[in-house]
């Protein structure tokens, strides 16, 4: 008999013990949280290109100028510690035509349209000048 109640003890704290375990919440990590970060990209009165960024610190930003072609013409890289960053671009030596400008932070991709035209007709003593259309 007090092999019995024994067993019956052993079984009753065994399965006691299991429902209590199941019924625990998991221990959980917090999870990697999003990475963000936010583009603008303007034309300045000198006629370059600037985009400006804002990020958190602790990611780095890649910034690529591409033909439509997809060749590159530029890469940079904003730092790790930055969170502003403002990057100026001297167009005026590229050929008309449509470019690219992408921001990556490896995760998520922001791609801004540049479209270059030339004014075609324009007097032999006037300056020339030239469209930036940004999309």
């Amino acid at each position: 008999m007090k092999t019995t109640f024994n067993a019956l003890l052993i079984a009753f704290t065994l399965v006691s013990s299991l429902s209590t375990l199941s019924q625990a919440n998991p221990i959980t990590r917090p999870g990697k949280q999003a990475v963000t970060y936010a583009t603008s990209l303007y034309t300045a009165t000198d006629g370059r290109l600037v985009l400006s960024m804002e990020k958190q610190a602790g990611n780095y930003l890649t910034v690529r100028v591409n033909k439509a072609n997809g060749t590159t013409l530029l890469t940079q890289q904003v730092a790790k510690r930055q969170t502003s960053a403002q990057v100026r671009f001297d167009l005026s030596q590229l050929p008309d035509g449509d470019y690219t400008i992408e921001v990556s932070n490896g995760e998520k991709t922001t791609t801004h349209q540049v479209s270059l035209h030339s004014a075609s007709a324009m007097p032999a003593d006037a300056t020339t000048s030239r469209q930036i259309a940004l999309n």
